[in-house]
């Protein structure tokens, strides 16, 4: 009967001893867990960061795109009135 008490007193304390280290890392992931929303974080606001530098560069590129037809245009009518002239 002891010996049955003993074997289930070792049992038990191995359980706790699984139950500590599966807290432990449980406590591990949980940080690992906030790093992540840290960092994820941070992408987002990277991300929108560039999203407006992309946007800003998008519509400096439209301005220079219309400069351009509108310098091509007058080339053409300026070389239009040469011709006629000579």
């Amino acid at each position: 009967m002891e010996e049955i008490l003993t074997q289930i007193i070792d049992k038990l304390d191995k359980l706790g001893n699984g139950q500590q280290e599966l807290n432990e890392r449980l406590g591990k992931l949980e940080t690992e867990v906030t790093e992540i929303k840290e960092d994820n974080k941070q992408i987002k606001l990277a991300v929108l960061e560039i999203n407006e530098i992309v946007s800003r560069i998008e519509d400096k590129q439209n301005e220079h795109q219309k400069v351009m037809e509108e310098l091509a245009y007058k080339t053409a009518l300026h070389d239009n009135e040469l011709k006629r002239i000579k």
